[in-house]
């Protein structure tokens, strides 16, 4: 199952004022895939989700030729979009991501993205566009959150309602199926796995931090948190976690495209 376009961007857009505050470990993966960046200097950047721009201040820094942020919420690209006022060559555009890589285009030496490759239906047909896209010696780099993701906090929520709780993070591509897909149209220079924790006074601090980063866990159209259900996830939470913390495992991965296509 897919992940409605249109829910991401209204998501994202509501999101977009009090995303830099509140967005921890998103940007925290930034400044962590900042150190990995090639030493491009002057080259054609695709950046994939730029959202408000947590990759652009290290961006800037290479001096593109072009640089392009793409993304589907357009109150994030005009608050990016002010990191880079006056300064050449930056360009935005709101446009579906899976639909932008199918055009035909120049080719880009650097695709990058932070925090965005999770929420997007990771093809055959969509590799094969980012790969086409791609010069023959250019760089694609991005973070991968797991389905894993807010994996307490869904365990919470079943012990407290005692049925399986439907989660966004349901829908996103385990990392094995992943790097199976990867592998065909690219070869893997570097793959880590980065821990990040988050840690909050309580349950209500909790799910308001991650909304405001425009993220929904959970799904469900029909739960509904009253105060004293919250009072009781809380506790389940501090029961069979000890501590209000939510913890992340973000994969970076680094990979060249490959010259012909490996056999499945």
């Amino acid at each position: 199952m897919e992940i409605s376009t249109s829910l991401i961007r209204h998501s994202f857009n509501q999101a977009a004022s009090t995303y830099d505050k509140t967005a921890g470990v998103q940007n925290w993966s930034a400044r962590k895939t900042a150190q990995e960046l090639p030493s491009l200097q002057e080259g054609r950047i695709l950046d994939l989700g730029c959202g408000t721009g947590s990759l652009i201040p290290y961006l800037k820094v290479m001096q593109p030729s072009f640089y392009l942020g793409l993304d589907l919420s357009e109150k994030m690209l005009l608050l990016a979009s002010k990191k880079t006022e006056g300064t050449p060559h930056f360009h935005y555009l709101c446009h579906d991501i899976t639909r932008f890589v199918q055009f035909n285009l120049p080719p880009f030496d650097l695709i990058v993205s932070n925090a965005t490759m999770q929420w997007l239906p990771i093809t055959p047909d969509f590799l094969q566009n980012v790969r086409r896209i791609l010069s023959c010696q250019g760089d694609f780099i991005f973070t991968y959150f797991p389905p894993s993701s807010y994996q307490r906090l869904k365990n919470a929520l079943h012990l407290m309602e005692n049925e399986k709780i439907p989660f966004v993070s349901d829908t996103f591509l385990p990392v094995e199926l992943l790097t199976r897909r990867l592998r065909r149209y690219f070869i893997l220079i570097k793959q880590e796995e980065w821990s990040y924790s988050v840690r909050y006074k309580n349950m209500r601090e909790l799910l308001k931090s991650i909304k405001r980063t425009g993220v929904s866990p959970t799904s469900s159209p029909h739960l509904h948190l009253t105060r004293q259900k919250l009072q009781k996830l809380e506790q389940i939470y501090l029961q069979e976690y000890g501590e209000l913390m939510i913890p992340y495992r973000i994969h970076f991965f680094h990979y060249k495209p490959r010259l012909s296509l490996r056999k499945t």
